[in-house]
């Protein structure tokens, strides 16, 4: 959980993605309007987490984990190696 200590969601990076940039789409606003409004909406709802600790998204990983909660077992090791579901290692 040390690795979660610097989370931060960048809200402003979503306004990226509000601005057309010209020749990438011919009618900037029908197309992509459900998807604007969702964003609109997601950062008017937006609350930062204020923990340093991130524990506010503590919620999220134990829903992310239910699946292992019994632990994790030979078949499902197997299941992994075999497609290949792992993080890849450098050789050394």
């Amino acid at each position: 959980m040390e690795r979660l200590s610097g989370c931060r969601l960048r809200p402003w990076m979503l306004l990226l993605l509000l601005f057309p940039v010209q020749g990438r789409q011919k009618d900037s606003g029908s197309k992509w309007k459900v998807f604007i409004d969702q964003i609109n909406r997601a950062l008017e709802n937006y609350e930062p987490c204020s923990s340093q600790n991130c524990s506010c998204y503590h919620g999220v990983i134990e829903e992310d984990l239910t699946p292992f909660r019994g632990g994790i077992s030979r078949k499902m090791m197997a299941e992994v190696v075999r497609r290949r579901l792992g993080t890849p290692l450098p050789d050394h």
